[in-house]
């Protein structure tokens, strides 16, 4: 109970923050989507907490871990019928901008890895 408070009362505090880094890792989300269209269908969520969506159950798993191996805690949801596997994300309140970009180049670098071409840079 009182981790819970102390969080509450951190994250009250914190608020701007945690919404400034939190669309800002909704929006790179977005754009990592538009560099690899043809591998991603979909960003689902809203900033700390996203899905991202692939066509190809085999290519998810295979981003997960990477980014697994990588030390970064992504699993696929891929257990509901008729739901396209959705590699699930949750970024720490705690994170700020530079967290977010390490996710995203880590991201980036599994999805090159994948598809065997580099994303463009902007």
């Amino acid at each position: 109970s009182l981790a819970y408070l102390v969080t509450l009362r951190w994250a009250e505090a914190n608020a701007e923050n945690i919404e400034t880094v939190g669309t800002y890792y909704e929006q790179r989300l977005h754009d990592l989507a538009d560099e690899f269209s043809g591998v991603i269908t979909a960003i689902e969520g809203r900033r700390h907490l996203a899905g991202v969506f692939f066509d190809d159950i085999e290519l998810s798993k295979r981003f997960a871990g990477l980014l697994s191996k990588g030390g970064l805690d992504i699993s696929v949801q891929t257990y509901k019928k008729g739901c396209p596997p959705c590699a699930l994300t949750k970024l720490p309140l705690i994170a700020g901008p530079e967290v977010v970009d390490f996710v995203i180049s880590r991201m980036e670098k599994a999805l090159e890895s994948l598809t065997k071409r580099k994303a463009p840079r902007k």
